[in-house]
């Protein structure tokens, strides 16, 4: 999986920046406990709450991982999609 190297949007609760350095991609790897590769076919609800948040959480220093599971829930609720 590349960094992404240019924030991207996503409309959560409001439009908010999306943005993976290669710490946030290491660190990914650490809390799943190995290379993302094979991991990222099969991603569980955990799995995408975690990338969600350490993707968002340069756009907004306050926001904590459960709340992003509550962004997740709305959005679906709303329509969205995974």
């Amino acid at each position: 999986m590349p960094a992404i190297t240019t924030p991207v949007e996503v409309k959560l609760d409001r439009t908010r920046k999306l943005f993976l350095d290669i710490n946030d991609i290491i660190e990914l790897e650490d809390r799943l406990g190995g290379s993302l590769a094979p991991i990222v076919r099969n991603m569980s609800f955990k799995m995408i709450r975690t990338v969600l948040y350490l993707g968002l959480r340069a756009d907004d220093k306050k926001l904590v991982e459960s709340h992003v599971g509550v962004l997740m829930g709305a959005y679906l609720r709303a329509g969205g999609s995974v």
